[in-house]
C-alpha cells in the first residue's frame, strides 16, 4: 500500500486541511460485473494479448505516466488499462489478502 495524500477545503475556516492514508488508488474504472478496479487488484481476462487464453493480471500504476496498467509477468509489455475493453475484465482478488498471479 502507498501513502495517499488528500486535501480538503474547510468552508468555515476557508483553509485546506491535509490528511494522509495508507491505501490503494481507484482506477476510475469498473470490471464487467460493475466492481471498482483498484491498484493492487488481480483481474482475469481473455483475449487481451490476442491469444484468447484466460490470464490473470496485476493492476499497477505508473507514477511517471499517471496511468494504470494490467501487468502480466510473462509479457514483454504492459497493457494500459484504459485501452482495454472492461467488459472482458473481472476482479478476482488482490495482492493484499495473499492472492497471487
Amino acid at each position: 500500500m502507498k501513502k495517499i495524500k488528500f486535501r480538503r477545503w474547510n468552508q468555515e475556516t476557508r483553509e485546506f486541511t491535509y490528511q494522509e492514508y495508507d491505501g490503494s488508488l481507484f482506477s476510475g474504472l469498473k470490471d464487467k460485473n460493475g466492481v471498482d478496479i483498484y491498484e493492487g487488484d488481480i483481474v482475469e481476462s481473455e483475449g487481451v494479448d490476442n491469444d484468447m487464453k484466460r490470464k490473470k493480471y496485476l493492476i499497477t500504476r505508473n507514477d511517471e505516466n499517471t496511468c494504470f496498467y494490467m501487468y502480466y509477468p510473462k509479457a514483454t509489455e504492459l497493457n494500459r488499462l484504459t485501452l482495454i475493453d472492461n467488459s472482458i475484465i473481472e476482479v478476482v482478488g488482490n495482492i493484499y489478502v495473499g492472492d497471487s498471479l
